[in-house]
Formats: C-alpha cells, structure tokens, sequence
C-alpha cells in the first residue's frame, strides 16, 4: 500500500471514536422517544461510513 492510501484507510476509519459517536446518537434517539432529524441524519451517515476492524 502507498502512503496515500494508509491515510486514506485510518480518516475513513476514525475507530472507537466513530463508534462511541455511534452509541451516543443511537441512545440519544432512544431516550428522547422521537426522531431528531439532524441526529437522525447523522446517526445514519455514522452508520454508513462505519468499517469494522
């Protein structure tokens, strides 16, 4: 891999910090019994954009 391509993998992949980012919309959405549509939109780009180690 070249050196492009490595910082290309660890921005796409921010790690616990996407993940914990994750955690908080979803639980946010499920404490305030309705949909937020910015949270929501954001939890689902969150979603999208998540790749596993």
């Amino acid at each position: 891999m070249d050196e492009q391509s490595q910082i290309h993998n660890i921005i796409d992949n921010r790690g616990e910090e996407h993940e914990l980012m994750l955690i908080i919309t979803t639980i946010s959405s499920i404490m305030t019994f309705k949909r937020i549509k910015k949270l929501e939109q954001y939890r689902k780009k969150l979603k999208g954009s998540f790749k596993p180690y």
